[in-house]
């Protein structure tokens, strides 16, 4: 299987989460293409990529976006593991930072992430139904187990009972 035909999957079995005022969008697989834009390439369809390490590369691929600072999530396929990544945007440099070891890992750490937003998805309902202790504590060691190479502050800070 391509890594596009496992990115186009995965996508088929995730979608957007909102936790209060955190949350990540993500592209349905028809979406895939215009996703690209202003990362890979311009509106005239020319490329944006480069080799220069502060510049987008050929190899990610835009999967969705944070919610609430619109910067890019995005797939590096030239690692056979798929690790996701995210960067700040509008810095004039890419500087990404890896939030899930692989792109299945990603899945899981959506999907749990679905089940910790029930009656959480919007400032409001968090702050009547508050992340456990118990939960924050759960999520934390599963990401500590299975995305040891990651970054995990930014999982961290999404569940986070700040208002």
């Amino acid at each position: 299987m391509t890594a596009k035909e496992q990115i186009t999957k995965i996508l088929g079995s995730i979608s957007s989460v909102n936790i209060g005022f955190s949350g990540i969008f993500i592209f349905k697989s028809s979406e895939l293409d215009q996703a690209q834009l202003g990362y890979a390439i311009d509106s005239n369809g020319k490329s944006l990529c480069g080799k220069r390490p502060s510049q987008w590369k050929e190899s990610w691929i835009v999967i969705g976006k944070d919610e609430t600072e619109g910067d890019p999530v995005f797939v590096d396929t030239s690692n056979a593991h798929l690790p996701v990544f995210m960067a700040e945007h509008g810095t004039g440099i890419w500087e990404p930072f890896m939030i899930a070891d692989s792109l299945e890992g990603f899945e899981g750490i959506i999907k749990t992430l679905k089940e910790l937003s029930m009656s959480r998805e919007t400032p409001l309902g968090l702050e009547r139904n508050p992340v456990t202790e118990e939960e924050a504590n759960q999520f934390r060691a599963m990401l500590d187990e299975q995305h040891p190479k990651s970054e995990d502050w930014y999982w961290k800070l999404m569940i986070s009972n700040d208002f």
